[in-house]
């Protein structure tokens, strides 16, 4: 009998597998639909609030199929490498792209209860472009997460990038290949904002209401709410 479950168990295991493998080789190929254009701006330091406040502004990340959902809650000037710094100066890791490889990965860790700091974030959409980078902080193994997500956006601020970046917190493990998010996302944006603040020196972190409060599911079915405030870092010296 005991054989007989042990079977049952491992074949129910392989098959959980197969069809995650199967959805992770399905996400990992999807696009984002149709692109949307991407304004090449180098605005000033005055110009930018009005830009973030314009309808020409996207301010909502969407799914492949093009649903609206969670709401811009940072936007970041300064580089690349000051983005990569900057995260890793407040001890997080970068994410590693989603593929089948590293999907295997975060079953395995998953199921076993162990760490994997460099663990796929899902890829979600912006303007029909996947995230360019994402970073992460786990705290309970791999079931529980900080993590933000981060796009270019075309704009520039005395010549470097403008970024929106979606942050929100993995709360529990799903299908073993993918998170559920805490509700609350205003949490995780302030709590990655105080992260900034304690530890590294940026230019100046202003808060700005970008869209209305609202409520929403994630492509997922997850639900959320905000208050549809963001905050503007500038990571530039002299911004």
């Amino acid at each position: 009998m005991i054989k007989f479950i042990y079977k049952k168990l491992c074949l129910l295991g392989a098959t959980v597998l197969m069809l995650g493998g199967v959805l992770v080789f399905g996400a990992s190929h999807i696009s984002c639909g149709v692109s949307f254009s991407v304004p090449a701006v180098n605005a000033s330091t005055q110009q930018l609030t009005s830009i973030l406040a314009s309808d020409n502004f996207s301010k909502f990340t969407h799914s492949p199929f093009g649903k609206s959902m969670e709401p811009v809650n940072f936007i970041v000037v300064g580089s690349s490498t000051e983005l990569d710094d900057t995260f890793r100066d407040i001890g997080w890791s970068k994410a590693a792209p989603l593929k089948e490889k590293t999907a295997l990965k975060l079953a395995y860790a998953a199921l076993l209860r162990r760490n994997d700091a460099t663990a796929h974030v899902t890829p979600s959409c912006y303007s029909g472009r996947r995230q360019e980078v994402s970073y992460e902080m786990p705290t309970d193994g791999v079931r529980q997460r900080h993590h933000v997500r981060f796009w270019r956006t075309g704009y520039t601020v005395n010549h470097q990038p403008v970024w929106v970046g979606a942050a929100s917190f993995d709360e529990d493990i799903k299908y073993l290949i993918t998170h559920r998010i805490a509700p609350n996302i205003d949490d995780e944006r302030n709590f990655i904002r105080q992260a900034l603040l304690n530890n590294i020196d940026v230019s100046s972190i202003h808060s700005l209401s970008l869209v209305s409060p609202l409520t929403g599911k994630n492509q997922g079915g997850d639900h959320f709410y905000t208050d549809g405030k963001a905050y503007l870092v500038w990571l530039l010296p002299d911004a």
